[in-house]
């Protein structure tokens, strides 16, 4: 597998476009970061990827008190969310560990962790 970075994101363009696929994802080594394209080959970032997931689970009932984003989390993403009734909880930079820590105090089921 390519390094993760451009390498990783212009293998998945590829190979999105050759198999005229709606969606490409690719997973770093360990399967904890993810970079997806659309059908076009354009990125989907993480505040679109975050939207998607809160959404659905808004709408699958599966939501609990909002989503908790980072310092990289835009004001497009918190008022999208807001239009839906979701609360962006903390825009914090901070390690996986402490994200953990902050979404289980905020009891929510979303989160978004940065990516360096």
């Amino acid at each position: 597998m390519p390094k993760w970075g451009l390498p990783t994101f212009a293998r998945s363009r590829l190979v999105c476009w050759l198999k005229k696929a709606d969606l490409g994802i690719a997973f770093d080594g360990d399967g904890d970061r993810v970079i997806m394209v659309d059908h076009e080959g354009n990125k989907v970032d993480g505040d679109q990827i975050m939207y998607i997931i809160a959404r659905e689970g808004l709408r699958q009932g599966q939501l609990r008190g909002g989503a908790v984003g980072t310092l990289m989390s835009n004001m497009g993403l918190e008022l999208a969310l807001k239009q839906l009734g979701i609360p962006l909880r903390a825009r914090k930079w901070v390690t996986a560990t402490y994200w953990k820590k902050c979404r289980r105090k905020a009891g929510v089921s979303v989160q978004r962790i940065p990516v360096m």
